[in-house]
């Protein structure tokens, strides 16, 4: 938990700007470096709602981790 909290205090001032930069170009035409900043920004988001909103019980929403289907999108080919 420890690590979750760090990244989410080091990212959160941080995450408004990646956006800013990654709203300037379009998801089909992201290099390298671009698209690992736009999964970074995606963690943040689930590491958000894991310290935001679940706090301590995230453990409890965990267990469903097996059940989630992650989907991409056309840009992500």
């Amino acid at each position: 938990e420890s690590s979750r909290q760090d990244f989410y205090d080091a990212a959160v001032r941080l995450i408004p700007l990646a956006l800013e930069y990654l709203d300037t170009r379009p998801l089909a035409e992201l290099g390298d470096s671009e698209q690992r900043l736009m999964r970074l920004v995606l963690s943040f988001g689930h590491v958000a709602m894991a310290v935001e909103l679940q706090g301590s019980e995230e453990a409890e929403h965990a267990q469903w981790r097996p059940f989630m289907q992650i989907t991409t999108t056309p840009a992500d080919r």
